[in-house]
């Protein structure tokens, strides 16, 4: 099934705040460089209000933000990631990350933020849509 067809049938709709332009810098061994980017705020809504799910700014090179279930689809698999790992050094060993890392470390802590908001977002649904497998 469609992640789409899902949220159709969910009536669960995604409006977009932005863009709200900003410049990123970048520091490497060739000098700074500062790159322009956009970025948005997507806010998911369940039957009109009935539940708000906001999802962390997020940043693309042009100004057209991307379809609800790509969005989704992202905090779907932060949510997963963070869901099936059984501890911090678990979700270290799976992504490759120095389990000293604290900036690793907060990803994971993120990954379970977003997990809990989405359950919270979802209710009785939450677990339908993390055992989906969503075709392309």
């Amino acid at each position: 099934m469609l992640l789409q067809e899902l949220l159709d049938r969910d009536k669960i709709t995604m409006d977009v705040l932005g863009p709200y332009p900003f410049t990123e810098t970048n520091q490497n061994l060739f000098g700074r460089q500062d790159i322009e980017r956009q970025r948005f705020v997507a806010v998911f809504r369940m039957h009109g209000e009935e539940g708000i799910l906001l999802v962390p700014s997020f940043t693309q090179g042009d100004v057209t933000p991307p379809e609800p279930a790509i969005v989704f689809g992202c905090v779907l698999s932060d949510a997963t990631s963070a869901d099936q790992a059984t501890d911090w050094r678990d979700f270290a060993s799976s992504f490759g990350y120095d389990p000293d890392s604290i900036t690793a470390r907060e990803t994971y802590e993120a990954c379970l933020k977003e997990r809990d908001q989405l359950r919270e977002f979802l209710g009785a649904l939450f677990d339908e849509y993390m055992s989906n497998e969503y075709d392309d």
